[in-house]
């Protein structure tokens, strides 16, 4: 649910929406990593696709790398 609230949320396409968004993101990753679900990370997966036209911006370099903390590993 929290995936699709951030993708609403980038999708109003308001004032810094990309940016909460990535925020909300950020939960999102804490949760998937606790719960180790498949769906969840899809579901992550598909929505930091959608935020591919910010992925220059530092806050899209900080969810990457949580990503890759939380879920991977590295």
């Amino acid at each position: 649910m929290l995936t699709d609230q951030a993708l609403a949320q980038l999708h109003t396409g308001g004032p810094g929406a990309p940016e909460e968004s990535a925020r909300q993101l950020h939960e999102c990753v804490d949760l998937t990593a606790a719960a180790r679900g498949r769906v969840p990370a899809q579901r992550l997966r598909q929505a930091r696709l959608e935020l591919r036209p910010w992925r220059s911006e530092g806050f899209v370099a900080d969810l990457d790398d949580h990503i890759h903390t939380a879920l991977i590993g590295i």
